[in-house]
């Protein structure tokens, strides 16, 4: 893996090397503060998803629901679409957010503060030959001060550019 990073944006090339979808979850915890949580993306119809348990996970979990464009990048010219922000309560329900779509979509958010003032975004995306995690930070120097040394601490050998870290900072 690889991590470019340009504040307040974050990439992680190779992302498939960080192992399995548990290594995805405690990757994703990293992001998490102690009164955040997870809200991952739905724009699809709910009833196009097969599984009755995922479809009660979205249904259940579901905080918000809105069209309003919060993201980083150009809005879709046919419009934007109704999205579901359901927030997952656990390993287990992470995990099925994740095989829901695996090119997921998340925001981190304090769970005292409005969708709009969520502090990261974070997206998997599939590239030509690997996938990428991108990410934006609302947060000045937070990932390089808090986050990134919960990675280095979990998964070790990541090649870094742009970052300066140094374990006693």
């Amino acid at each position: 893996m690889k991590l470019v990073l340009q504040a307040p944006y974050g990439v992680i090339e190779n992302f498939e090397e960080i192992g399995s979808i548990k290594d995805i979850v405690n990757f994703l915890e990293c992001f998490i503060d102690n009164d955040e949580m997870l809200l991952f993306a739905f724009s699809e119809d709910i009833n196009s998803i097969d599984t009755v348990s995922h479809r009660k996970l979205i249904e259940d979990r579901t905080m918000f629901i809105n069209n309003e464009w919060v993201f980083p990048w150009e809005p879709p010219q046919k419009g934007v679409p109704s999205i579901n922000w359901y927030a997952p309560v656990g390993t287990i329900e992470v995990i099925d957010a994740i095989k829901i779509n695996q090119l997921f979509l998340c925001v981190v958010l304090d769970k005292k503060k409005t969708f709009q003032e969520y502090t990261y975004m974070i997206r998997k995306i599939e590239e030509d030959a690997s996938f990428t995690l991108c990410f934006t930070e609302k947060r000045s120097q937070h990932f390089q001060k808090y986050v990134f040394p919960k990675i280095k601490q979990l998964f070790g050998g990541i090649n870094v550019e742009g970052v300066h870290y140094s374990p006693n900072e």
